[in-house]
């Protein structure tokens, strides 16, 4: 019987990696294509810049040389290093320079239009960019694969499927999977992370399922430690790689805290004694485990944001807060600070008008001369996320469950509402090339989203005329 149960395993498991793959490959294809003939964003130059610099400062296991502690205008010390390692290690392999070679700094002089910058031998030539570019392609592809694997985990593989789909097509993800920028591996980051804390949760619960409040098996406790990991590791590296990423932290706490607190309430508010039936969830147990995970995850992340950075070895409390004190004062994190593209004197209510704009063309692919539908896409978002919400309390309190829907559906509904909040608090014009990406934390949760509330819309048109469809989904 357990050599039956482990060749049924590996016959799975291959099925699912043939179909990663397959997908991977679909999902890569528009990111590629023609890569080279992309529109050059002159960031390119400083992150190409310093991302050679560190990953040959690290390929030399030299953490004490004081390159580590270089401004270079911005793109130093101020920012973590884990994409500037990717896209540095990638120019450095794939690139003209060889593994060896020097190389020529570049940073681009504002002073200067593109031209000049390319006469004076700022910008990158075509095939170091190509090689830096190359990686953030990939981990765009990545990323969309995730959003199928995290809509599949919500509701089955068409969500997956359409989520993936649309977040393909996304112009927002589309302008910034194929530039040498740092704003694709944070968000792959953080969309991996939000994956790892789903099957962390569920074996969470298999844990706390037991049978007539029998103790839980030693081999449950296996998942619960490779996820627990991975999601220290995950959510590390998305703070590591861009200090946004500190929105995956954020979703993990307050999941945490979402699912401690919504079934204790509202279990007190019905009168009723949750987690003590045959084959209920021990919400006690549960509590414990979640809370004892949280604290784990916390600081492997603190862990892996610290050991990926050399700047901040010496120092990290002190180090840490010079890099936010930096961008506080460069006006990135203060709203009311003036800056190149900065959305000044406009109250919330114009701040919501243009979010929900964006929301609907960077997030959705949709023509500009087709705006006058926002109305009904932001319905379709709306009808979404309340349907999520719904049936993940009702099967959170009244069957006890915390997955599906306690989990995947909670998770994706805090991620798409902290990166709103997020988008909100930092507004910014679309002002010149590249301004889209500052919408790219909305566009994986969103997609998601939509397509899990389109195809529940369509199954009630469908049960309304008493379509075959319903009947077969």
């Amino acid at each position: 019987m357990l050599d039956k149960e482990k060749r049924a395993l590996g016959s799975k498991l291959a099925k699912e990696i043939v179909l990663g793959l397959i997908l991977f490959s679909l999902f890569l294809v528009p990111f590629v294509k023609d890569i080279e003939k992309e529109r050059y964003h002159f960031d390119e130059a400083g992150w190409i810049t310093a991302g050679m610099q560190y990953s040959d400062l690290l390929a030399k296991r030299d953490l004490s040389d004081p390159a580590w502690q270089e401004n270079l205008r911005k793109f130093g010390w101020p920012t973590p290093m884990v994409a500037k390692y990717i896209i540095g290690y990638s120019a450095r392999k794939l690139g003209p320079n060889g593994p060896n070679e020097t190389f020529s700094a570049l940073l681009y002089n504002f002073n200067h239009d593109l031209r000049w910058n390319i006469v004076n031998g700022n910008v990158p030539d075509p095939a170091l960019r190509y090689a830096a570019q190359l990686p953030i392609a990939i981990l765009a592809a990545l990323t969309c694969l995730f959003v199928f694997y995290i809509g599949r985990e919500l509701a089955g593989w068409k969500i997956g499927l359409l989520a993936a789909i649309l977040l393909v097509s996304n112009p927002t993800m589309q302008a910034s999977g194929r530039v040498a920028m740092t704003d694709v591996p944070g968000i792959f980051f953080v969309t991996f992370a939000v994956l790892v804390m789903i099957f962390l949760l569920r074996a969470i619960e298999q844990i706390g399922r037991g049978e007539n409040g029998a103790a839980f098996r030693v081999r449950d406790i296996v998942p619960l430690g490779v996820f627990t990991g991975i999601a220290g590791v995950a959510i590390g590296l998305a703070v590591s790689t861009k200090l946004s990423g500190i929105i995956a932290d954020i979703i993990f706490i307050s999941t945490t805290v979402y699912l401690i607190l919504v079934p204790a309430i509202v279990g007190v508010l019905a009168w009723k004694n949750l987690g003590h039936g045959k084959g209920d969830l021990d919400m006690k147990l549960v509590n414990r485990l979640l809370i004892v995970t949280l604290v784990i995850v916390e600081g492997i992340a603190v862990a892996v944001f610290i050991v990926t950075n050399p700047f901040l070895y010496s120092d990290p409390l002190d180090r840490t807060s010079r890099m936010l004190d930096y961008w506080e004062k460069e006006g990135f994190l203060v709203e009311n600070i003036p800056r190149p593209g900065a959305v000044e004197g406009i109250g919330m209510d114009e701040r919501m008008r243009l979010i929900a704009k964006k929301i609907t063309y960077w997030t959705v692919p949709i023509p500009e001369r087709f705006f006058s539908i926002e109305p009904v896409i932001l319905f379709i978002i709306l009808f979404g996320i309340a349907s999520l919400l719904y049936r993940g309390l009702d099967i959170l309190v009244k069957e006890n469950r915390l997955s599906p829907w306690g989990t995947a559906g909670s998770i994706v509904v805090i991620w798409a509402a902290l990166a709103f909040v997020m988008v909100l608090v930092s507004l910014v014009e679309d002002v010149g090339y590249g301004r889209e990406r500052y919408y790219l934390h909305l566009a994986p949760p969103i997609s998601i989203i939509v397509a899990y509330s389109s195809i529940e819309i369509l199954k009630i048109i469908f049960k309304e005329w008493n379509h075959p469809y319903y009947q077969a989904a």
